[in-house]
């Protein structure tokens, strides 16, 4: 029953006449709920008087509990009172049996587990999210209708029928109006939306091949607060960013953007005030808000995290510094606007607050069944008690996946609990299985026998028994055909010599938080000295990774608002929204370096198996 529904029972169930209740009000004789045999707690009571207030309560009540899916309120006049009955139907005990995709969903998934409750908000609220996603990937004229279908006793199938409907594509991007800036520098700022050729053309014979982007409203609207976000780092804080139109054919759209920059200014001065720190004041000229002030941003968000604060409370102000005659002219850049006077000059204030401090609470994990809630445990960066740093939430979900023994996570897909008063956060961790088994199909890079082996390899996750290092879920027992050859093999076709060798292995890859427990490889065709090495690889790369920042999820942009007073002569003048500063965390040397290292020592043991073998 939706919320209008509530409301139709409520006003055709109980406002009767007013004039018959608007003397004394008649007492309640007789009190009942019929439909069910669940204890419920009601406002109203047999022998005193009627209230329709409490009446309205009750029916929210009902409601609320989820457990019912018509609610109906019944009234009787009789001498000794009002006999007052509330009628309820019972939502079907079902619980999931399977999902089926009508027709075939291909890469679809329904974020759903056998075994789960199921009605018809829960069928609505899955189709919704499907829906979403078909949006994302370009398909916006979807239509996604999810049924359930009884199977038997309790048990229900989830049927989704989807309808796909037109795939489309951003073919091209277009900006009109007054710039200010390079077009090259707005499709680097809409990189993720503007068409990349990979395969350049030959004229009328072939217009080579481009990497189109899927088509969605949602993107090109969060692309147009990307470009308004470039002209406030650049100085233009009067810009008007907009989609003029959009034109779509044969399944391609042509977004077309509208920009006015405006007038550009000069920031010569930045005050940065943060709490608990003397304000910094720097006197300069910045011709890109980007390096100087989101470095600033980021770096107080990340020593919020650390102190256990929820959000970095930011703003920006901008205020002209004096008379705008008072500096000389600047130079004009190409594709820069000409305004007639000097370039006015500002100032700007980055004003950080701060916010009350959380710890976590209880950490609950929802879904493992083959998985121990230990081994989950030991892979946290963030304990029960500790003060809440995100930072070190993001690095937990990290290590989760990594663990491979269950479906990967993302930070959004953690349910955070926050109770204000005790400066509490719960937090629930979604932790379903992953696949029992996998599959590869590995070759060389460069002649056969120089850079690696050709091989086929099949494993399999084993029962879940037992705890600690001898839980068997975490272990895999693989099976491997290699190819093994010369050296010379590049060199000398003619001595091609290869070695298939099958062998059978005992594998617990790397766990985080496990330690030397982990990331062995049991196989007694590959000998002691390839064991031993493998052994030693797989724990150097977790230690460089570990060591540069690498076993962590990136944080999300951080999107600022910035007010712009217009005048100077009214100090109360009113403050005129500008629009978001957004600032994006960039990829470190350290982060790069870690890159570069892991895959180095995965070449590495793949050379030293070859030359053991």
């Amino acid at each position: 029953m939706s919320r209008c529904s509530v409301w139709k029972v409520v006003l055709l169930g109980l406002l009767f006449p007013l004039a018959v209740w608007a003397g004394d009000e008649p007492l309640v004789s007789n009190l009942q709920v019929r439909g069910t045999r669940r204890p419920v707690q009601l406002e109203s009571r047999a022998g005193e008087p009627l209230d329709l207030t409490h009446v309205e309560r009750d029916v929210r009540y009902l409601w609320a509990t989820g457990y019912f899916e018509d609610i109906q309120v019944e009234r009787a006049d009789s001498p000794q009172g009002v006999r007052l009955t509330f009628v309820v139907v019972e939502k079907p005990r079902l619980y999931l049996r399977k999902v089926q995709f009508i027709p075939g969903g291909g890469r679809l998934k329904a974020e759903v587990s056998k075994g789960m409750p199921v009605d018809r908000v829960f069928a609505a609220r899955v189709a919704r999210t499907i829906r979403k996603r078909l949006v994302e990937q370009g398909y916006t004229d979807a239509s996604v209708r999810a049924t359930i279908v009884p199977a038997g006793f309790q048990k229900a199938d989830l049927q989704i029928r989807v309808e796909r409907g037109q795939l489309y594509r951003v073919g091209a991007l277009r900006f009109t109006g007054n710039l200010g800036l390079d077009s090259r520098e707005l499709e680097r700022a809409v990189d993720d939306l503007r068409p990349h050729r990979l395969l350049p053309s030959l004229g009328p014979l072939w217009h080579g091949w481009r990497s189109l982007a899927p088509f969605s409203e949602q993107d090109v609207q969060a692309g147009a607060e990307r470009l308004r976000s470039l002209y406030l780092s650049h100085g233009f804080f009067d810009a008007r960013v907009g989609v003029e139109r959009i034109d779509i054919a044969r399944g391609k759209a042509t977004v077309v953007y509208h920009i006015e920059a405006g007038r550009r200014y000069n920031v010569r001065r930045l005050d940065i005030a943060e709490p608990q720190r003397q304000p910094v004041v720097k006197a300069a000229s910045f011709p890109n808000l980007t390096q100087e002030l989101c470095g600033c941003l980021l770096k107080a968000r990340r020593e919020s995290e650390k102190r256990g604060e929820l959000a970095v409370n930011a703003r920006l102000e901008a205020r002209p510094l004096g008379a705008f005659d008072a500096s000389p002219p600047k130079e004009e850049r190409p594709g820069e606007p000409r305004f007639p006077g000097p370039t006015p000059e500002v100032s700007l204030t980055a004003r950080i607050e701060a916010s009350p401090v959380f710890r976590v609470g209880r950490i609950d994990f929802v879904g493992n069944r083959k998985v121990n809630d230990l081994t989950l445990r030991k892979a946290l960066a963030l304990r029960e008690g500790d003060l809440f740093d995100q930072s070190r939430l993001r690095r937990s979900v990290a290590r989760l996946t990594r663990l491979g023994l269950i479906q990967p996570l993302g930070v959004s897909d953690v349910r955070v609990s926050t109770h204000a008063e005790e400066h509490i956060v719960d937090l629930a961790i979604p932790a379903k299985d992953g696949p029992r088994g996998y599959w590869s199909l590995s070759g060389p890079l460069g002649p056969l026998g120089a850079f690696g082996s050709l091989g086929y390899m099949i494993g399999a996750r084993l029962p879940a028994v037992g705890g600690g290092p001898l839980e068997l879920s975490t272990y895999f027992a693989t099976f491997s055909l290699l190819a093994w050859s010369s050296p010379l093999t590049g060199l000398l076709p003619l001595a091609f010599e290869t070695r298939w060798a099958p062998f059978v292995a005992f594998e617990r890859p790397y766990l985080p938080g496990q330690g030397w427990q982990s990331g062995f490889t049991i196989a007694p065709q590959l000998g002691w000295r390839a064991t031993a090495t493998s052994y030693g690889l797989s724990h150097v790369s977790e230690g460089l990774r570990a060591t540069f920042g690498g076993d962590s999820l990136p944080a999300n942009h951080l999107s600022v608002p910035l007010v712009w007073r217009s005048r100077t002569a009214n100090e109360s003048a009113g403050m005129v929204a500008a629009g978001h500063l957004i600032c994006v965390e960039r990829k470190s040397f350290w982060a790069r370096l870690r890159s570069v290292a892991g895959t180095l020592s995965q070449f590495a043991t793949g050379a030293m198996l070859a030359g053991v073998n």
